[in-house]
């Protein structure tokens, strides 16, 4: 763990470079809310790897020229179908629904076809990739389990981090042991290419066992949650030393009220 001021190119490409060192330089797939200098970062230090731009966040921007229920209901729609002609014919519902009313007025589906569909789409996702997440919900979730520790000094931040980790670890790897797969649905599925009709198959770790790949299996997570943290002394034998104390970071006061809670966006 690590704690930096801002969010800024150095600093992501600082840990972009030190989380490629630990995981090694393969085909991730990274998703983002495309944070400033983030995307400058990946494109210098993992360019062959795929880039997803979470469907929550982007429609943030798309509804500040495009709101309305109807076109984020189809926004979603058209980002979460796994099937190229489904996607294609929900962007056409989206050009009927938003039509042009001048030359200087960009639509809906305008606005979306300056994204490639690789970024947000699901039909357009990498198969190697193995997954069909559209929304960093995984991330947000996290940051809300550790809002207690934001406000603490540095050293007992990290402490009431490492100590949930280390929780949550042996629960995930406790259930996953209870976990039993089993198929989902109806459709035509190809043994020898391990690939569904549904288009989701390959995507997904909903996937029948016997046809999707090694690592969306029960094993595979079970390898995942194999490590532990393992407990260090607590604060009353921690030892002294010559340096200062630490004392509290430097906060930059941003403009407006703060947030402590963050929206949802349903998969």
């Amino acid at each position: 763990m690590a704690v930096v001021q801002v969010e800024n190119f150095d600093n992501w490409r600082w840990f972009i470079s030190e989380l490629l060192e630990d995981i090694g330089f393969g085909r991730w797939t990274f998703m983002s809310d495309k944070q400033k200098g983030l995307l400058e970062a990946l494109n210098e230090l993992a360019p062959e790897c795929e880039h997803r731009f979470c469907v929550r966040h982007l429609y943030q921007n798309f509804a500040r020229k495009h709101p309305g229920v109807e076109l984020k209901g189809m926004l979603r729609a058209a980002a979460s179908t796994s099937n190229k002609n489904e996607f294609s014919m929900r962007i056409k519902r989206i050009e009927a629904a938003d039509r042009k009313t001048s030359p200087y007025y960009e639509t809906a589906a305008e606005w979306l076809n300056k994204i490639p569909p690789a970024h947000w789409a699901r039909s357009h996702f990498l198969i190697s990739s193995f997954s069909d997440v559209i929304v960093n919900n995984m991330t947000e979730s996290f940051n809300i389990y550790i809002l207690e520790a934001r406000d603490m000094p540095i050293i007992s931040m990290f402490e009431w981090i490492r100590t949930k980790l280390m929780s949550r670890i042996q629960m995930k790897r406790t259930g996953i042991k209870n976990y039993i797969q089993t198929p989902n649905g109806q459709n035509v599925v190809d043994l020898a290419k391990k690939e569904c009709s549904c288009g989701s198959n390959q995507r997904t770790s909903d996937a029948d066992f016997r046809i999707c790949s090694p690592i969306l299996q029960k094993e595979a997570y079970l390898r995942t949650y194999s490590y532990m943290i393992h407990a260090v002394p607590g604060e009353d034998d921690y030892c002294n030393t010559e340096y200062e104390p630490l004392g509290p970071p430097e906060v930059k006061k941003r403009a407006g009220r703060p947030k402590k809670k963050r929206k949802k966006w349903n998969r």
